[in-house]
């Protein structure tokens, strides 16, 4: 799809399970890259049982960093909503929702049509959405080997995750010019009466985000909004995409995308 820049476009992944010739709903996810991995494609086991529910998902490739600095990745954001906003007779202006995990939820939570940016009109930050998001990263104010998972594991990529996680923040935004309590960045700092109206929020025990997810989640409930849950008990950051079939993280897999098929038919 087109995008801002005349000399670039933006990649994505259409999955259609519905005939209908009618609009229809529509969920944009953002491809979980840390903005810096070239893992397009790594959330088709999300994608395609969504769509196969008469949903049709957009899968898209993130900008990815340090070559594009932030705010590429999430310039993104704005060109694919305002991409299924332009097509009125294609996508239900209505139900356009929005998907991310880890650093590509916080993608999702500062999206433009939530009401997190001023440069759209007020009639797009007003539309019906649902937003789902898997184990996001609410604040990097924080060093994230500073924060303690609710559940502790011996996992070695449980242990590598903190530090890992320290290495990919500063390759999208220049600290000398984004603070890290910026919104944008740190969805915990916005203001929850701007965020959607129909949020699911996937948390697991030993991820080091799980206990600020959970706060930001109760923030925006408390602002009357329709927000569900779900903490994955003996899964890790990133679970889903590395369970093998009859694992427990598989179970908690078709677990999750469960309730993100039907937080949608909200």
């Amino acid at each position: 799809m087109p995008s801002r820049d005349l000399d670039r476009t933006i990649r994505l992944h259409i999955y259609n399970g519905s005939r209908s010739t009618r609009p229809s709903p529509v969920l944009i996810n953002a491809c979980d890259s840390g903005f810096t991995l070239r893992a397009f494609g790594i959330d088709d086991e999300l994608c395609r049982p969504i769509a196969q529910t008469g949903y049709p998902v957009v899968d898209v490739k993130d900008r990815l960093a340090s070559e594009h600095l932030f705010p590429a990745a999430f310039d993104y954001t704005e060109d694919v909503v305002n991409w299924a906003r332009s097509q009125p007779a294609r996508f239900d202006q209505a139900h356009i929702s929005l998907s991310g995990s880890a650093q590509a939820a916080i993608w999702s939570w500062r999206s433009p049509h939530l009401g997190c940016s001023s440069a759209l009109p007020k009639t797009m930050k007003s539309q019906h959405s649902t937003l789902l998001s898997h184990s996001t990263h609410p604040q990097i104010s924080q060093p994230t080997t500073a924060k303690k998972p609710v559940a502790k594991s011996k996992c070695m990529t449980r242990r590598i995750l903190p530090f890992f996680s320290e290495f990919c923040h500063p390759c999208y935004r220049d600290p000398r010019e984004v603070d890290t309590r910026d919104p944008r960045v740190s969805p915990s700092y916005a203001d929850p009466a701007r965020f959607d109206k129909n949020t699911l929020v996937i948390t697991t025990e030993q991820d080091p985000f799980t206990v600020e997810g959970e706060e930001l989640v109760e923030k925006v409930r408390m602002e009357g909004h329709n927000v569900e849950c779900h903490r994955m008990q003996e899964c890790m950051h990133g679970w889903n995409k590395k369970s093998k079939r009859g694992s427990k993280g598989w179970k908690a897999k078709d677990e999750a995308y469960g309730y993100a098929a039907e937080i949608l038919k909200v």
